[in-house]
């Protein structure tokens, strides 16, 4: 029996965040690092959410132009956000600045060069675990977005939103982590607890989002249908 796509995204999504587990146990991969890549995945949901309101019907001349402002003013906008929840992940979690005993107000103050330096704590190994993230957020995008036809069921003003709602909840979670992990030393085992919880918040978003979905479908269908048959 074939799997449904939101099944394989979802398998994708776990497989992802397994990468962080092996970085914890075998290549040296501490809070920071974690905390750094977990940022990094919210820069690759801000470009895929580009791309689902760029793709997003009708595709009418009117669209077309709401688009051509709405488009840039979220990117603005969720750049603005992005960046101010990465200058508190250096801040607050980078080796550099507590060897530096830097204040946050100074970080904030000197962050460019700032982060000319921080990338000698970066495990080279978070590169690669970038790379499956966007490989699970683009299997979403790819499977459920367009081939399964969830972007019949929204709009441009509903997708300008759902980034935030997502990125709040579980950064916030991951920063009170963060912190718990710190005040214990980092030890491996309560950071592996870290990254499964994490894995948690990802996959029960991530099932409630095609849930809602499916309503949607059920409710267009009832009445007379819509575009978004699922092909698998």
């Amino acid at each position: 029996m074939r799997l449904r796509t939101a099944s394989i995204s979802t398998v994708v999504l776990v497989l992802s965040n397994i990468v962080p587990l092996w970085g914890v146990f075998f290549r040296g991969w501490d809070v920071f690092a974690l905390m750094l890549l977990f940022w990094l995945e919210n820069v690759v949901i801000g470009i895929f959410n580009v791309g689902r309101m760029a793709m997003a019907p009708p595709y009418t001349v009117s669209v077309t132009i709401y688009k051509c402002f709405l488009i840039p003013f979220f990117v603005v906008h969720y750049g603005i956000f992005t960046l101010v929840h990465g200058v508190f992940v250096f801040v607050l979690f980078s080796p550099k600045t507590a060897a530096l005993g830097t204040s946050s107000g100074d970080a904030l103050l000197t962050l460019m060069g700032f982060l000319t330096v921080v990338p000698d704590y970066i495990p080279p190994t978070v590169p690669l675990a970038l790379i499956a993230i966007i490989l699970s957020h683009g299997a979403s995008f790819f499977l459920n977005f367009l081939w399964r036809g969830e972007r019949y069921l929204t709009d441009l003003d509903t997708l300008m939103m759902a980034p935030y709602q997502r990125v709040v909840l579980l950064h916030l979670t991951l920063l009170a982590g963060g912190f718990l992990i710190v005040a214990l030393g980092e030890p491996k085992s309560v950071i592996a607890v870290f990254v499964l919880l994490k894995i948690v918040i990802d996959v029960m978003a991530h099932r409630a989002e095609r849930n809602r979905y499916e309503k949607k479908k059920g409710g267009a269908d009832g009445e007379g249908g819509t575009k978004d048959a699922d092909p698998v």
